[in-house]
């Protein structure tokens, strides 16, 4: 067995194809990478101008100052509308957060509006009622990966899941209609 240690100026040539290519891969990746970062920031950017919407604002003044806002005129009414926009703003920041987009630092954007969501005894009873009357019309429940969140924290008693809870605990009403 016998090496020949001639290079060819075909070989000589492959051997910098090769380096510039790996060169250019990695100079590819580099801005590749960048332009994520800065298309991710843009995008949490817009959830953040969002979040700062009057409607938002408005609606998380009554979760803040623990105002009573759900009961029998709720349905149908103005401020349902508010308050459906911001649950479903929120419930897609939770999926986000559920799906691992958001890192720990990226949630801790939304995490103090998230929280004031799922500690509000009124919210509790609207989804209270959300909950049993999706089960009664078979249907998924509305606002899920919120109510996800609020079960993974422990925010939601266990009188919550019991249709019949209406009648023994004052945190729940009973506003929408539904078979117990």
């Amino acid at each position: 067995m016998q090496f020949n240690n001639t290079l060819n100026i075909s070989d000589i040539l492959e051997i910098i194809t090769l380096i510039t290519i790996l060169i250019g891969g990695f100079f590819a990746l580099y801005k590749w990478s960048k332009s994520m970062r800065i298309k991710r920031a843009d995008y949490i950017k817009s959830l953040i101008d969002i979040n700062n919407k009057e409607m938002i604002l408005e609606t998380f003044t009554l979760f803040d100052y623990n105002e009573r806002w759900y009961d029998q005129k709720f349905h149908g009414s103005e401020i349902e509308q508010k308050i459906d926009y911001t649950f479903t703003y929120f419930d897609y920041i939770c999926y986000l957060n559920f799906m691992g987009v958001f890192d720990r630092e990226t949630f801790l954007l939304f995490k103090y509006q998230v929280d004031s969501i799922v500690k509000n005894r009124q919210v509790h009873d609207y989804f209270y009622n959300l909950y049993h009357y999706s089960k009664f019309k078979g249907l998924e429940t509305s606002y899920y990966y919120i109510l996800e969140y609020a079960l993974k924290y422990k925010c939601i008693d266990k009188d919550f899941f019991d249709k019949t809870s209406y009648r023994n605990n004052k945190i729940y009403h009973k506003y929408l209609n539904w078979i117990d």
